[in-house]
């Protein structure tokens, strides 16, 4: 609302009565400055640092010719390349803090990942396989999980100590796979090992999932999930749901990074040639994934979404080379492998 009021300067300062404010205003010559520029014969309108929300346009050329020689600085106004710059310094402030959030994102989640105290880590496995895989049911022929055994010895057989806590799982599943989850559970497909046809197949796609277990891929990737929900939260006002809320989650659970999947494969080819296991085997499943997603089938359920953890580039094929150390040691017998390959039957 505008008022109709009296400007007089004394001492340095504005002061400004009227007979439709409370009280009178007192302005320092210091906090103002003009809106544009001062043009000889039109009103004068001021701002002051001190009062944001007011404005002051003076008429009286005596009054501002008075104000101006007072204080030159009042002719300065706010110029356009000032509001420019302003605004250049806030975007460059946006972008530093969106660079600054990203990298806690990314850095942040693998420290976080490894402090994790071991019962949540367990507790979180536990709900997370439930969650994706409680409408399916495990394999448990006592012949076949023998002889899961046996590799998962075999691929530590003379580094024992370097060992990740780990629990092998076989489900029925629809489609060829395999994904670790939290607190070092690992979970291959009945339909992978029907496909395998080499025990060594099987023992490089273990080795590859005991990486993202030994790198703690699956907690990262929930402390990472955790992070952008509270983000996603803070900006929207929304409560964030939780990482286990559904399936769609829970597949974007089991989605790693490039530079994740790059080190399990390193993690696996190094492990396989230190139990003289032929590496071949792995570079073997990673061409029939390979297949499956050129081949486009239809996706069964929300599962089928997970067959992207393994993207199988060919650079990451042709990373894949035979045994450094051979010959190659056989992984089981053959009575062991039949029994694994009849596991789900």
């Amino acid at each position: 609302m505008g008022h109709h009021v009296e400007a007089s300067l004394e001492n340095g300062r504005v002061t400004i009565n009227g007979p439709t404010l409370k009280e009178p205003r007192v302005w320092t010559l210091k906090s103002l400055r003009a809106a544009e520029t001062p043009e000889a014969g039109r009103p004068l309108r001021l701002r002051s640092e001190e009062h944001r929300d007011e404005r002051l346009v003076l008429s009286d050329s005596r009054m501002i010719e008075a104000l101006l020689d007072a204080e030159p600085r009042i002719a300065r106004p706010v110029r356009k390349g000032t509001v420019l710059r302003f605004a250049a310094i806030t975007v460059v402030g946006l972008l530093l803090v969106a660079l600054i959030g990203y990298g806690l994102l990314s850095m942040l989640p693998p420290a976080v990942a490894l402090i994790i105290p071991e019962e949540w880590r367990q507790r979180l496995g536990r709900q997370t396989e439930e969650a994706l895989l409680g409408s399916f049911s495990q394999c448990n022929s006592q012949e076949g999980l023998a002889s899961i055994a046996v590799l998962g010895n075999r691929l530590y057989e003379d580094r024992a100590d370097d060992a990740p806590d780990f629990t092998v799982s076989i489900y029925r599943l629809p489609m060829i796979n395999a994904f670790a989850l939290p607190g070092g559970r690992v979970v291959l497909s009945g339909k992978l090992i029907e496909a395998a046809k080499t025990p060594e197949e099987v023992a490089g796609v273990l080795a590859h999932e005991l990486g993202h277990v030994k790198n703690r891929d699956p907690e990262v990737a929930v402390v990472r999930l955790t992070g952008m929900q509270v983000l996603i939260s803070l900006a929207t006002g929304s409560d964030g749901g939780t990482v286990l809320s559904n399936l769609a989650g829970l597949a974007a659970l089991l989605r790693y990074t490039r530079s994740a999947e790059m080190k399990a494969d390193a993690y696996a080819i190094d492990l396989l040639n230190r139990a003289r296991i032929d590496p071949l085997g792995l570079k073997r499943f990673f061409e029939s994934i390979k297949v499956l997603e050129e081949a486009r089938k239809p996706r069964i359920g929300p599962l089928g979404s997970i067959i992207a953890t393994h993207p199988a580039t060919e650079e990451r094929i042709a990373r894949i080379k035979p045994l450094q150390n051979g010959p190659a040691l056989a992984v089981m017998n053959d009575s062991q492998w039949q029994a694994l390959k009849k596991i789900c039957k």
